[in-house]
C-alpha cells in the first residue's frame, strides 16, 4: 500500500460520529461567553426533544418535528450578536484545507496566537456550531481526492524505477485488476521516492499556493 504521515488526531477522519478524529478533529472549540473551553459532547442532551442533526434543542416534540421538514440551518442564528458565541479554532497547517469554504461561506476569519501556535478562528452561534464543523469537516476531506494522484504517482514511481534499476512493484496500466482495493502496490524504494520527493515538493506547493 501507499505510505502517508498524519497527524495522530485525523487519523479516523472519516468517522464523523467521533469527537476526537470527527468533525472537530484538531479544531479547538471555546466558549466566549464562559471565556472557557468548550465541550463538543456537551451539545447532545438525552431524551430532550433535539435535531440529531444539528443538535438545536426544542421547547416541543412538535416544534422539533417542524424543524426536521426542512434544513437545519434555516433555524440557526447567523449574524451576530449571537446569543451563546463559541469560537472555532483551526490551527493554521489545516486552514489551506477549509479556507475555500470559509471563503464561500463570506465567515470573518481572523488570527490567533495560543501557546506558541496560530490558529485561525471564527466565531458562530451555538445553533450553527454542529453544521459549520461539518461543513468544514466535508471540505477538509474532499480537498484533495486522493484518486487523482495515482496515475502521476505510478507513472513517477516507474520512472524513478527505470533509472535507478530498481525492480518496481507497480502494475503495468493494463494490469489494472492488480490493484487492490483501489490502491496503487508500491514497492519499499517506490514508497521513500514517493515521500521524499514527489509528495514533498508537488504536494506541499499546491498547499502553499492554497494558503
Amino acid at each position: 500500500g501507499m505510505f502517508v504521515t498524519a497527524h495522530s488526531s485525523v487519523l479516523n477522519a472519516n468517522n464523523v460520529a467521533s469527537d476526537e478524529a470527527g468533525v472537530c478533529g484538531t479544531f479547538r472549540l471555546h466558549d466566549l461567553s464562559l471565556d472557557t473551553p468548550f465541550d463538543h459532547a456537551s451539545l447532545v442532551k438525552p431524551g430532550k426533544p433535539q435535531c440529531d442533526m444539528c443538535y438545536q434543542l426544542f421547547a416541543s416534540y412538535s416544534l422539533l418535528y417542524k424543524h426536521k421538514a426542512h434544513p437545519c440551518f434555516e433555524d440557526g442564528m447567523h449574524h451576530p450578536p449571537f446569543a451563546h458565541p463559541i469560537q472555532i479554532q483551526i490551527p493554521e497547517h489545516d486552514f489551506p484545507y477549509v479556507a475555500d469554504a470559509l471563503r464561500a461561506l463570506a465567515y470573518d476569519v481572523h488570527e490567533k496566537e495560543d501557546g506558541g501556535e496560530l490558529f485561525k478562528c471564527l466565531e458562530v452561534d451555538v445553533s450553527m456550531l454542529e453544521i459549520t464543523l461539518r461543513r468544514l469537516y466535508t471540505a477538509r476531506v474532499t480537498k484533495y481526492n486522493l484518486e487523482q494522484w495515482y496515475e502521476p504517482l505510478q507513472e513517477r514511481a516507474l520512472a524513478h524505477g527505470a533509472r535507478n534499476g530498481t525492480p518496481s512493484s507497480l502494475p503495468a496500466k493494463k494490469k489494472k485488476k492488480k490493484k487492490k482495493n483501489g490502491f496503487v502496490l508500491l514497492s519499499s524504494t517506490c514508497h521513500i521516492f514517493l515521500c521524499s520527493d514527489w509528495l514533498t515538493r508537488t504536494l506541499q506547493a499546491t498547499l502553499l499556493r492554497q494558503s
